[in-house]
Order: structure tokens, then sequence, then C-alpha cells
């Protein structure tokens, strides 16, 4: 999720003093940057798939030097590893520096040159959560013999991975060389099977240790048994089933949390407030961008309440102008709607925004500009309502009705939940505890008005594949104290199982990367020269022929 995944990036930016090309005979020894690239901008040029394989690498940029201290006619002159793309990601970086103007025995000069190491450093892995052991051999065995019933299986984790390696293989990729893509291949395959094992444990861990033994025993039991079988929904149809119900329950929590926020918040009026906030930046003079977030860029970055309630909004920020038009500072003039934490998530990308820097006296005042971030609503999903089966009987209906009024929403939305609680965990920055309540408030109104419907939906189905028997026996379970605990175990379950399944995805980029630098000979190199300490002083700048 990017996600919505932007890697941290760290950048170690020094001289190497070498000699200079015959057409650039100044050499530059002691760079005074005025201005380097901050990590937003590091992060927006950073190689993605280089980054999600996990790979750094160096690059050494060589570029003239204008008398007014910025860069000109940039070229790499080593990049380590080659063919992911880094080098082209530095040169993208050139005008965000500039030095110190230059100057030879006293006079201004546009004849020097120099050469700048930049580091691409990836963001740490991540980790698969701790969980305590399990309390005994039985107890893992039970929690074992439970991921089998319910289909979570090396076995059913592998077929989903193995059209991906078979389309590395076999369907060339444009963006990197046959030799890396074969080395991708080739890493996948090899890491998938251990990483797909590593889940799996972790997950019979996670039921082992978080149920006790006797109540595992019986969850076992009730799965063992023919409507266990059934209730489960462990088939094709059930699954494709499943996913269709999930998919009415989003789409209708999104339709109910929109109708509820906007009952109150009166969203054709926030969008009349938004053009008041353009036209009010719009004021002085419009500035020229020569950079901006792309709208995927904007997207990524709008605040989880607004997705939950499908609202859009705008904000006006009072930005801090650089030399070079990068916007150093920004504070939150405006913002429509209020109290959803658009005014945060627009000063968020303000690392992607650079004004042309020719036209700074123009636009800037008193060394600021005011912009506009716009987050449109996102469209309405096109899909038609999910009409689901109808019911076998009304008998079986009324018994299929108790089965999942006893159970919890988490069960047949568990990555919608998961959505759902990410949103709250508390209130975002700039947002006031009574807003993040009334937003919650909007939220939940939504879901619940989801679930009924969605209830309505999972109830017919199940009365089209269990007996009125097995409806019984399911019943007995759920409302029982063996299925109370299990459901009880449920929401906690879906958020540990999800950051299992993030860290597992992510370890296993990152093998697939090292089988890439196995091939490339990354850690042979892309090692950083000893830094030297004249890079980030304010050492005057000086040229030598």
């Amino acid at each position: 999720m990017r996600s919505r995944n932007v890697a941290a990036v760290a950048a170690a930016l020094q001289l190497i003093g070498a000699g200079a090309p015959a057409a650039q005979p100044y050499v530059i020894t002691k760079p005074d940057w005025l201005a380097k690239p901050d990590a937003a901008t590091l992060a927006r040029v950073y190689p993605p798939l280089t980054a999600q394989l996990g790979i750094g690498g160096l690059v050494i940029m060589e570029c003239g030097v204008q008398a007014s201290g910025r860069l000109e006619d940039c070229r790499v002159v080593r990049e380590a590893p080659t063919g992911l793309g880094l080098g082209v990601a530095a040169l993208h970086m050139a005008d965000a520096f500039q030095m110190q103007p230059q100057s030879v025995g006293g006079r201004p000069t546009d004849r020097g040159v120099v050469k700048i190491p930049i580091r691409f450093a990836p963001s740490p892995s991540l980790q698969y959560p701790d969980l305590p052991p399990p309390p005994s051999a039985h107890a893992l065995a039970l929690a074992r013999e439970l991921q089998s019933l319910r289909g979570d299986t090396i076995a059913a984790a592998q077929a989903k991975i193995d059209p991906i390696i078979r389309k590395l293989e076999d369907v060339p990729r444009t963006d990197v060389s046959p030799e890396i893509q074969q080395a991708m291949a080739s890493g996948l395959r090899e890491s998938a099977p251990r990483r797909i094992a590593e889940g799996v444990a972790l997950r019979a861990d996670l039921y082992a240790t978080a149920i006790t033994e006797d109540q595992l025993s019986k969850i076992v039991d009730f799965f063992r048994s023919d409507a266990g079988r059934a209730f489960s929904l462990n088939n094709d149809d059930t699954r494709s089933m499943g996913t269709m119900i999930e998919q009415e329950y989003r789409r209708l929590s999104a339709a109910e949390s929109h109708a509820a926020y906007c009952a109150i918040h009166t969203c054709t009026s926030d969008a009349a407030a938004i053009v008041v906030v353009e036209r009010k930046a719009a004021s002085g003079a419009t500035p020229t961008w020569i950079e901006k977030p792309s709208e995927h860029q904007i997207d990524e970055a709008r605040p989880q309440f607004a997705r939950s309630l499908s609202v859009g909004g705008a904000a006006r920020l009072t930005c801090a102008v650089t030399d070079l038009g990068a916007l150093s500072a920004c504070e939150v003039a405006a913002e429509t709607p209020t109290g959803l934490g658009f005014g945060a998530a627009a000063a968020s990308l303000r690392g992607y925004y650079r004004l042309d820097p020719t036209s700074l006296d123009r636009h800037a005042v008193s060394g600021t500009v005011d912009l506009v971030v716009r987050f449109p609503a996102p469209d309405p999903d096109p899909g038609q309502p999910f009409e689901g089966v109808p019911p076998r009987s009304a008998s079986a209906m009324a018994l299929a009705r108790e089965i999942v009024a006893a159970e919890d929403v988490r069960q047949l939305v568990g990555s919608a939940w998961i959505d759902y609680s990410r949103t709250a965990r508390g209130p975002l920055r700039g947002q006031t505890e009574s807003e993040w309540t009334a937003a919650m408030q909007d939220i939940a109104t939504g879901a619940n008005k989801a679930k009924t419907r969605t209830d309505e939906l999972k109830a017919a189905y199940l009365t089209t594949h269990m007996t009125d028997t097995q409806l019984r026996t399911a019943l007995s379970f759920v409302t029982g104290p063996a299925g109370q605990a299990w459901r009880s175990k449920l929401g906690e379950f879906a958020v540990k199982e999800d950051r299992i399944n993030r860290a597992q995805n992510d370890l296993t980029w990152r093998d697939v990367g090292l089988a890439v630098c196995r091939v490339l000979r990354c850690t042979e190199t892309s090692t950083l020269p000893p830094a030297q300490s004249s890079t980030d002083n304010a050492a005057p700048s000086t040229a030598k022929p």
C-alpha cells in the first residue's frame, strides 16, 4: 500500500579531487553548497524497482559549474551497480544543487567542474512481528492442522507465486536487461519457498499462542467436521463469492460513510470553499512550476480519513522558497474541509514542487509563495450492486442469520477491517480529538450499514451449500465457548497476519535483490570512498587549475 510503500533514502555528497578534463581547466576542490537535494527529492527519484529489491548504490556525477553556482552539462562518470536506473536518477537531481559562486583571482568564473558522489540507500527491510513460542508441541500441531483446514498451506501460497516466476522467465521486461530479469526469476524461485514456509510457520505460532490448547482442539474438531468444512468457505466457488461480498461491503461502506459525512458537512459547500481557497492563492502572481507532483503522488498523500469517506478537499500553503525554487518549509494557511488532514497531506508533498528559478523575483514575495494542493474526490464506484444468491429456504435463512449475527464483520472482510483499524489509530497531525471522533463516527455509520446488507448476502450463500443439520452444528459452534474464543481473536489475527504477510513479501523481494547483486557484483562496486570533511562544512569554494 505506495500503500501503498516510498523508500527512505540517505545521501552522502562529497568532492572527489581528480584531474579536470582539458575542456574544463578548473577543478573545484572545496565546494560550499548553498543547496543540496533533500530526502523528499532523493526518495522521488529513487527507481521503484531498485528500491523494492532493496538495492543501494553509488553514482559519481561530473558537472560544470556556472558563475552563479548552479550546475550544468552533468554526466555520470561512475555508476554501481549499473542497469538499475541509479545514474539517470542522479542526473534528475542536478537542478537541486547550488554552490557558492566561484571566483579565480577575485573574478567570477564559470569554467569550474565538480564531481559529486551520491549514495542511494534503501529503507530498512520490514521484519516479522515478535511472537511468543507455542506453549506445547501439541498446540502447534493443532494450529498447523487448523491452517491446513482453512487453506493456509505452503502449496497454496506457492501456486500463487509460480505464475509470477514464469512471467519473469518468459516475458521480456523493458525496464531491465535480460540478465537482470533472469536473475530476478532465479532469485524468486529460490527465495519464495523459504519465505512462504516462514510465513506459514509464523501464522501457526500466532494461532497456537493466542488460543488455549483446549479451545484450539475444539476449534479444530469443528473445522474437521462436514459442517466446519462447509462453513469455512474453502474452495474456488466460495472464495469467489467471498471476494464479491467483500467488494460489495467496500462499495457500500464507502457510499454510506460518504453520505453520513456529507449530511452534516454539506459536501457541495466544501466544493465551493475549494474554489475560494484557490482564488485567494491566485490573488498574486501565478507561480510558474517546473516540477509538480503527479496525480498518483497526490492520491497517495490523500488523508486516510478522506479516502475512507470518499471526500475531496484542498489546502493552501505558504512556503519558503530556496534560490533554486525548491520549497524549504510550508505552513498551512487554509484547508477545506477542516478536520480531515488535508493541510498536513498537502505539506507532505512540498518536496515534489519546484519553481522556475528564473521567475522567482516575480512569483516569490519576501521569499515565500502561495501554493494550493487540490485532492479531487475519488470517482464513485461504477460497479453495480451485488445481489447475491436467493436463500434455499426460509428456515435455512433463519439459521444462517443467527450464525452471521454471532460472527464479527472482521471474519467476512478481514482486509477491509485492517484498513479501518489503521484509520482508527488516533487523530492525524493537525486534527483535534473531536474532529477525529466525528470522522470515526461517520466511517462507523457507513461500516454498520454495509455490514447489515452483506450479512444478508453471506447468510443467503450459507444456505446454498450447507444443510439445515450443518447450519445447526455451525450455530452451536459459533455461539459456544470455543467459537466465541475464535471470534474474539479474529481482529487480532487479521492485523498480525497482515504484518507477517507484508514482511514476507518485502523479505522475498530483498532476497531477489541479493540474487541480482550477485550478478551485478553490487557489494564490490558500490562502496562509497572515504568521506572528506570539506564537503559539508562552510569553507569557501576554491578553484584550482
